[in-house]
């Protein structure tokens, strides 16, 4: 039988909440504080990779940043911040066009053009 409690509880759930905090930091970035994004949470980082691999955009372009930049504790690799950069231009984000045409001109993590 299903109880409106349960529902309550999951929707309580600490890693319901959790996630519903990274959704909301992530998709109002202009109010979030950038330490709290790039703070170093392994499970953070899971639930990161998780989204981005459902095709959501900040995702995709956070990871790519992380990968760019090193940050999260993450080594330096232009090669797959590339192509987090060139998925979230196929998905239609003009930064992400206009970055991987960059990259592309450039050599930057891949053979220049």
């Amino acid at each position: 039988m299903y109880f409106v409690e349960d529902e309550i509880n999951e929707y309580h759930s600490p890693e319901l909440l959790e996630k519903k905090r990274l959704d909301e930091l992530y998709f109002n970035e202009e109010d979030a504080d950038a330490d709290v994004l790039y703070k170093n949470a392994p499970h953070e980082l899971e639930y990161i990779l998780m989204s981005a691999d459902l095709g959501r955009i900040p995702y995709i372009l956070h990871l790519a940043h992380t990968y760019y930049y090193g940050l999260r504790g993450e080594k330096r690799d232009l090669q797959k911040a590339f192509d987090y950069f060139y998925r979230a231009a196929t998905l239609g984000d003009l930064n992400a066009k206009v970055t991987v045409g960059r990259m592309l001109m450039e050599g930057v993590g891949v053979q220049k053009v």
